[in-house]
């Protein structure tokens, strides 16, 4: 009987920037984008590798620094959500967010790399 091998380790270090156009940064669009690969993308990798990780496994995943700083500026209930060790809320409140990017008078007008920070 064959023995099975094990991952010891999956590391979500891939990742895009939209930010840098002229004005994107701003559009909800752009952040759908950024968590379509940056999010979503590490969410699948994850989750298609588990069955193969060994009970001891680590999952590390990578991004920049903009997102604490992203963090810190959230509403309260977007924050908390981020906060919250549910998959699920963190998904919806991304999306929200996101979402309201396109609002000029919106709460997240002053964001320097929202879509970015938030994937």
């Amino acid at each position: 009987q064959k023995s099975r091998e094990y991952l010891d380790a999956i590391v979500n270090n891939a990742g895009i920037f939209l930010d840098a156009e002229a004005d994107i940064y701003r559009k909800s669009a752009a952040a759908r984008a950024s968590l379509a690969v940056n999010f979503e993308g590490a969410m699948n990798v994850t989750t298609a590798f588990l069955p193969l990780l060994a009970d001891d496994a680590t999952v590390v995943n990578v991004s920049s620094r903009q997102a604490a700083r992203t963090l810190g500026f959230l509403e309260p209930r977007h924050r908390d959500a981020f906060e919250a060790n549910d998959i699920e809320a963190v998904r919806r409140a991304a999306y929200e967010v996101a979402d309201l990017l396109d609002d000029d008078y919106g709460p997240y007008t002053t964001l320097a790399t929202p879509a970015h920070g938030l994937s």
